[in-house]
């Protein structure tokens, strides 16, 4: 699936919205902080889909004193990430531009990241194929991805009763990437392994999830109107409410993990 500029990523609203979710999640898992522990602070680090900029702001924040250089095709997201590292005079490097065809040469960056980016490109291969290239030997490709088995089964039965419904269907990448079906991938990446994550996101309120599945309204097909949208994220809100007034607390399994690939040449 190719997101268009323009759309949700225009600006980094919908991403906090949708990040936000985890603040309720027990036992609390800093994506963010499991990725830097992988990586060497002296390392050449370029993060594909970058967002607006945060984990390599963090990282240069922390110590980190390599190149750091973000990418994403949505210039907007980018402009906090920009304004930020200006401001601090962070010294990051943010530009336009897809994961599929990276103008940088061969052997390039001790490590290339790509955040939970990969559902939203239209050619998988392709972008493991040229983080491959602009990696130097014995590089990391460090991969985050959600698992389509065990990851937020609640919303995604909700997600089928929306496409039966309203003929709404939620549009993930390609093949549904995950991280049950990525591997295959990865190419010629050799030595591999994988992180798995797991928790348990608990809400006496059904806002923050009513508000992450709002986040995602661009990411239907076809794209819903205001007034249906409406009656759905009310749909969804009666759903969370039903089980708080039951068990007192509403409880969605989260599951994530982390790929680590090694370019051995």
């Amino acid at each position: 699936m190719k997101i268009e500029k323009g759309t949700n990523y225009q600006n980094d609203v919908q991403l906090k919205k949708r990040k936000s979710i985890y603040d309720y999640a027990t036992p609390e898992i800093d994506a963010e902080e499991e990725i830097i522990k992988l990586i060497n602070p002296d390392s050449s680090i370029l993060d594909v889909g970058c967002g607006n900029g945060d984990l390599l702001i963090r990282m240069r924040k922390q110590g980190f004193s390599g190149k750091l250089i973000g990418i994403d095709i949505s210039e907007g997201i980018l402009q906090q990430g920009i304004k930020q590292s200006e401001e601090e005079k962070l010294n990051i490097v943010f530009k336009v531009e897809g994961a599929e065809k990276l103008e940088f040469s061969d052997n390039s960056f001790d490590v290339i990241i790509s955040k939970h980016v990969l559902y939203h490109v239209e050619n998988v291969k392709a972008a493991t194929k040229e983080a491959y290239r602009c990696l130097k030997p014995k590089g990391l490709f460090i991969v985050s991805l959600n698992s389509y088995l065990e990851n937020k089964p609640k919303l995604g039965s909700f997600y089928k009763k929306i496409e039966k419904e309203f003929g709404f269907r939620i549009q993930r990448g390609q093949d549904e990437l995950n991280i049950e079906n990525f591997e295959p991938f990865l190419l010629n990446f050799k030595k591999k392994k994988l992180l798995k994550f797991r928790n348990l996101i608990e809400l006496k309120n059904a806002k923050p999830y009513v508000d992450y599945l709002d986040s995602m309204k661009d990411f239907f097909k076809p794209l819903p109107e205001r007034n249906q949208w409406e009656i759905i994220l009310n749909k969804f809100e009666s759903f969370i409410n039903k089980e708080i007034e039951v068990e007192g607390i509403f409880r969605e399994k989260n599951t994530f993990g982390i790929f680590v690939a090694t370019k051995m040449k």
